[in-house]
């Protein structure tokens, strides 16, 4: 399982989210050639066997304490399974999430924390390059977020805990700072995701602790701030 986990999260480029009964061919396709000589995520509960070819594999989850923490999200947040597991995911094996199609967007709208604007036509090297600064938030954001979310099981998620994981994302934000150079009507690139501040924010400090006491605190891989993509049909080339 290590293994394989290693070989994974050293070449994976992002983990897919979409609704299933939504067509979303297109942006599959745009994938697969975008990644054809890297590897795409696709959560368990998303795998049916049009991906049983490359870019696409299967994602696991690397330890059994994630699953769980899965369990206690489902309950606490507003969010459905198949969410909870894309972001929970997309944390453990630091990658982006790829969100294809409208559907899948709203959904995840409902629960992102911040997002990034474009006023850009994007053509090939634009998507090229801003995916690539998306690898980057995830990256540079990952060892201090998950660190950082081990307040939570000692029950110190207060208002500075809430209030330093904003100010990040804030600060991250700058990054994106070419898609504000084009005159097209504005759009969202990119949704900000932090399941650690949405727990913090729904059940407070001390019942959040109790509720992770039984939940080994490895669980914290999967508490990273975040990112999301939105790709669809009308702005991919």
């Amino acid at each position: 399982m290590l293994a394989r986990y290693a070989a994974l999260v050293k070449n994976l480029r992002g983990v897919v989210y979409f609704d299933p009964s939504e067509d979303v061919e297109g942006c599959l396709r745009w994938l697969a050639r975008r990644f054809r000589y890297r590897t795409v995520g696709v959560p368990p509960t998303l795998m049916r066997s049009s991906f049983e070819k490359k870019p696409f594999r299967q994602l696991f989850y690397p330890d059994e304490s994630v699953e769980e923490l899965r369990g206690l999200i489902s309950e606490t947040l507003p969010v459905s399974g198949e969410v909870c597991e894309a972001l929970l995911l997309a944390s453990c094996f630091a990658s982006p999430v790829l969100v294809l199609g409208e559907n899948a967007a709203e959904e995840m709208r409902a629960v992102a924390v911040d997002s990034v604007i474009s006023r850009m036509k994007m053509q090939a090297r634009d998507w090229k390059l801003h995916l690539r600064i998306a690898d980057y938030t995830v990256l540079d954001l990952y060892e201090w977020s998950t660190e950082n979310a081990l307040l939570l099981w000692i029950g110190e998620a207060g208002e500075e805990f809430k209030k330093e994981r904003k100010k990040r994302i804030e600060k991250d934000k700058k990054r994106y700072w070419r898609l504000e150079r084009g005159d097209e009507v504005p759009w969202q690139f990119m949704l900000y995701f932090d399941v650690a501040l949405l727990l913090a924010e729904h059940l407070g400090g001390e019942e959040l602790s109790r509720r992770l006491a039984s939940i080994d605190r490895n669980a914290c891989s999967a508490l990273a701030i975040g990112c999301a993509v939105l790709l669809s049909e009308a702005h991919i080339e």
